[in-house]
């Protein structure tokens, strides 16, 4: 017979382990395994949930070492379990005899091996289904058996056909069996009644077990309404426990300790593996069993689900066969023989189940509980599952409301700060200006500075309007043409992760004006990335650049300067001069006194003339700006660099061929190349206006000589030109002063006297603008030659010489009797 349980249904499994990050990684871990049923796991750390689900799960995995503390309460958990098989998931310090000699353990594997988890799930499995690897044998087995059983009922019909019709006793035979058939029909009439009364005991045990919840509330139910069925029967409910079928529910008055375990590879656990009844007519004809209990000779096994099998002992052979029913004793089997017999003498079909029948019905129905049972712990589990995966997304969605918050807040704070940093930006007194790093076409190349803004000093200071500035290279804005050095050094700073200061000279709406330049990069001012525009790309980095004029501080400077060094000369000459003819007047004063000759006066009237005229020196020195108190080392092309972006210098460039080191008053020496560089770029626009060719855009060359340097003004046509007064002032030949004065005098003239006769009509209209334009030149003639006077001044006071040198396309200014300075 077959039983209709389905063949490895879904596992639900209890993992426990001592935290529950263990307990959920170590179930995670199970499910994940594919071979096998399909499992539901469902982690724990309670004893408490462990005695509440086992009777409804498969299987319980402990998987703790129950020699460590987290371990200790392996005892709790086996007692919990119940009848629920406990697999131990442990270390190998705890070994497999120690597991098999506890009580309450029925699997072992160890976690430290490798694939310890597809082991356990192996075990779990085994210990669920069986091993399996007997039914071939199985069948085999049942096949011989069932060959027995045809012959021998085969035997017995021919036997029972040979009684029937045997020669000579027809009569007799007719006559008995008429009475047989009244016996029979008289016991048939009370067979029913107590038939029906235990179909009814059977039914009501049946509705028992559809209310089970507990397995093993639901196997001693299935138990006891079995034994009591077929009265006087021993029967019980064996489960595998370590590779062997042991009891583990019995009927009332059967000695669980009196019974045998049997193998599970043996016929009986065969029925487990196959999910198929067995039935032994005879033990004592099969010498494959063992009898489970004493004076047994016929067994009947018939398999629950996948959890165990149900066996029925009867002392009585072939109490199990197919033709015998519910009836106990012999003489009710011999009635019901011959009732079968004669059924089937009229063709008629027996529909009565069979005692084997009904036993797999009870199975099926409590294997149909078991299933129920586990269906609803997995749909709790899953219920669980799902609300704590519930609780879990509630918890993130918490904690994103809580982040977001904070992110709210902060951008608020950003917002505030980046408001707060625009209004004290544009509310700063200094002219500022900001800017933002704009990376170019390529990764490898510096970014370029941007104007991005400039605040409302700005726009007075300097009269540039805000709109028009915005876009434009700062490094182009900031430095003059012609200074490349100063824009190397400008661009160095705006990329620097330091601040950095520096000096310049820049045009304002009130003048050229001197300011100290502090560049603020984008690294070393977090206020000024926080507040960047919200259309500023990411990778934008902004910077501020703000001035302060030192204008009337290096004025002052200046002037301290000058007059220290004054009185220094001073002290110098009241030391060096003075004194000197104090001390011959006091000397011969007291010689007159010793001796009384009046020829010694006149040596004490020469000493005085010489204190006065050295007083007036003194006066003199007093009142002038040309002393030089102290010099110091000065770089010509650095001075050259400094005073171009003092000059309107238009689009004329500077060009720097020497790093000629000279002994000089840095202060005068700028004052002398921003005259020169007056002069030279001067003497061209007076050109321009004299009605010469346009010139084109001058190049100032700054350059040495063999004993000094020269600064000269190149046009285009420079190296054409017939006159030689610049390359003598390159120190190719002596250029005195008073013939470079009436050369360059001459050269001004004549362009004075070409603007005056030039043959071009005028109207009535242009007289006042040439009358207008003749004054201007006067008035920057006379201003050129104070120029001229203070380079010689300056250059005296040096103690260099000087030669100036013109024509209407060149000019040139020589400085000689200079020593340069080694460093």
């Amino acid at each position: 017979m077959t039983n209709a349980t389905p063949r490895q249904r879904p596992q639900t499994i209890l993992y426990v382990a001592a935290s529950d990050d263990a307990a959920r990684d170590g179930a995670a871990a199970l499910q994940r395994v594919s071979s096998g049923p399909e499992r539901a796991v469902r982690p724990t750390t309670s004893v408490d949930r462990v005695e509440s689900w086992a009777a409804n799960v498969d299987c319980v995995v402990f998987a703790e070492t129950p020699t460590t503390p987290d371990g200790a309460h392996l005892l709790e958990v086996a007692d919990a379990c119940g009848q629920t098989p406990l697999v131990l998931f442990t270390e190998s310090g705890y070994g497999a005899t120690a597991a098999r000699s506890t009580d309450g353990i029925d699997g072992y594997v160890r976690r430290d091996t490798d694939d310890a988890v597809s082991h356990l799930a192996d075990e779990i499995t085994w210990l669920c289904y069986g091993s399996g690897s007997e039914t071939a044998d199985t069948s085999t087995h049942s096949t011989g058996e069932t060959a027995d059983t045809s012959t021998h009922s085969t035997g017995e019909t021919a036997d029972t056909s040979t009684s029937t019709h045997s020669t000579g006793e027809t009569a007799d035979t007719s006559t008995h069996s008429t009475g047989e058939t009244a016996d029979t029909s008289t016991h048939s009439t009370g067979e029913t009644d107590d038939t029906v009364a235990n179909d009814d005991a059977l039914l009501a045990g049946t509705a028992d077990l559809l209310t089970c919840r507990d397995r093993d509330r639901l196997l001693e139910s299935l138990v006891s309404l079995t034994a009591d069925w077929l009265a006087g029967e021993r029967c019980w409910i064996s489960t595998v426990n370590f590779g062997e079928l042991v009891p583990q529910a019995t009927a009332s008055g059967v000695d669980a300790d009196a019974i045998e375990s049997m193998p599970t590879n043996g016929p009986i656990g065969a029925t487990l593996r196959a999910g198929e009844s067995y039935v032994v007519s005879d033990v004592t004809d099969d010498a494959a069993i063992e009898p489970p209990v004493a004076d047994a000779r016929s067994l009947c096994s018939v398999p629950i689900d996948d959890l165990g099998v149900l066996v029925v002992a009867s002392e009585t052979p072939e109490r199990f066969e197919s033709g015998n029913s519910d009836a106990s004793d012999a003489g009710e089997r011999a009635d019901t023989a011959t009732a079968t017999a004669t059924a089937t003498a009229t063709d008629e079909t027996d529909t009565t189940p069979t005692t084997v029948d009904r036993l797999e019905s009870l199975c099926e129905i409590a294997t149909a509980v078991l299933e129920r049972n586990r269906a609803e712990a997995r749909l709790a589990a899953e219920r669980d599952r799902l609300e704590t995966a519930r609780d879990e997304v509630a918890s993130e969605r918490d904690r994103l409301a809580e982040e977001q918050t904070v992110i709210g807040e902060a951008a608020e704070q950003l917002a505030a700060e980046r408001d707060r940093f625009r209004a004290a930006f544009a509310a700063a007194p200094l002219p500022a200006l900001r800017y933002e790093l704009e990376a170019g076409p390529e990764t490898d190349g510096d970014a370029e500075a941007v104007i991005t803004d400039v605040n409302a000093a700005f726009e007075t200071t300097f009269g540039d309007n805000r709109e028009a500035l915005r876009g434009r290279s700062v490094q182009e804005y900031t430095i003059p043409s012609g200074l490349s050095e100063r824009a190397t050094a400008l661009t160095t700073a705006l990329h620097a992760g330091e601040r950095r200061v520096l000096e310049c000279r820049r045009e304002t709406v009130v003048g050229v004006r001197e300011f100290e330049v502090t560049v603020v990069p984008p690294d070393s001012n977090s206020e000024t990335r926080q507040a960047t525009d919200e259309n500023t790309p990411a990778s934008a980095q902004t910077g501020v650049l703000y001035y302060v004029d030192r204008s009337e501080q290096s004025e002052t400077e200046r002037e301290l300067t000058a007059t220290r060094r004054r009185l220094d000369a001073i002290a110098t000459m009241l030391e060096d001069e003075v004194q000197t003819p104090l001390n011959v007047a006091r000397g011969y004063l007291e010689l007159v006194e010793k001796t009384g000759d009046a020829e010694h006066f006149e040596v004490i009237d020469d000493a005085h003339l010489q204190l006065t005229d050295h007083v007036e020196s003194l006066y003199d020195l007093a009142a002038s700006d040309d002393v030089l108190a102290e010099t110091e080392p000065v770089a010509i092309h650095d001075v050259a660099r400094r005073a171009w972006i003092t000059v309107d210098t238009g689009t004329a460039a500077l060009n720097t061929e020497s790093t000629l080191v000279l002994e000089a008053d840095r202060t005068r020496l700028r004052e002398l190349f921003e005259l020169v560089i007056r002069l030279v770029l001067a003497d061209s626009r007076m050109v321009d206006r004299a009605g010469n060719r346009p010139t084109p855009a001058a190049r100032v060359t700054v350059g040495a000589t063999d004993d000094g340097f020269y600064v000269a003004r190149d046009g285009s046509s420079a190296t054409s030109a017939g006159d030689d007064s610049v390359s003598e002032a390159r120190g190719e030949g002596k250029v005195d002063s008073s013939v470079a004065d009436e050369t360059a005098a001459a050269a001004n003239a004549d362009a004075q006297s070409e603007s005056v006769s030039a043959p071009t009509p005028q109207s009535a209209e242009t007289e006042p603008q040439l009358a207008a334009s003749a004054e201007t030149d006067a008035e920057t003639a006379d201003d050129l030659e104070g120029a001229r006077e203070r380079i010689e001044q300056i250059a005296d006071a040096h103690g260099w010489d000087v030669g100036i040198a013109a024509d209407n396309e060149r000019s040139a200014f020589a400085f000689r009797g200079i020593d340069s300075v080694e460093l």
